[in-house]
């Protein structure tokens, strides 16, 4: 169980596994941390729009534009567990870039990381997703300019202890 499996990482069925030592194999343990997952998905899209610039309603609306897709609307409530958990991973890797790129405290490198370890242990997937978004950072020469090289070395040794 507490190895990485050829289909998923274990992020979610080990967090899965907890809830049911907690509460035994129940529909609530479940669901409950499921709607919690979602909550914090949808709180991070909109703290991730409010950081950048995005005012109160727009942000709003752009997360609550997210039910409108068919995989947050629906499949999030049918079905998807370690894709729900790489969502999260997402909206948290895209709002700590930005205080990266706003800030760039070491603090700041260091949630990035911890951000990316927990996507990496969530979905094989959220590789693909970091190279999207280091590939959007990187065609900005004032963005490229913000991030220092040895804070994302930082940002990659958190990375490595969340793995």
């Amino acid at each position: 169980l507490l190895s990485y499996g050829a289909t998923q990482p274990p992020l979610y069925t080990w967090m899965q596994q907890a809830v049911f030592e907690l509460f035994g194999p129940s529909i609530m343990a479940v669901v409950v941390p499921k709607y919690l997952l979602v909550t914090a998905f949808l709180l991070s899209y909109f703290a991730a729009a409010r950081a950048t610039g995005l005012r109160n309603l727009y942000a709003a609306l752009a997360v609550f534009s997210l039910a409108l897709l068919y995989q947050v609307g629906w499949k999030f409530h049918s079905g998807l567990t370690h894709s729900l958990l790489m969502s999260l991973a997402i909206a948290l890797s895209l709002l700590t870039l930005v205080q990266v790129v706003e800030r760039g405290r070491p603090r700041d490198y260091l949630c990035f990381g911890a951000a990316v370890g927990l996507g990496v242990m969530s979905k094989y997937g959220f590789v693909a997703c970091l190279f999207a978004l280091f590939a959007a950072l990187l065609t900005d020469a004032s963005l490229r300019a913000r991030i220092s090289r040895c804070g994302m070395g930082l940002g990659a040794l958190a990375a490595l202890l969340a793995i």
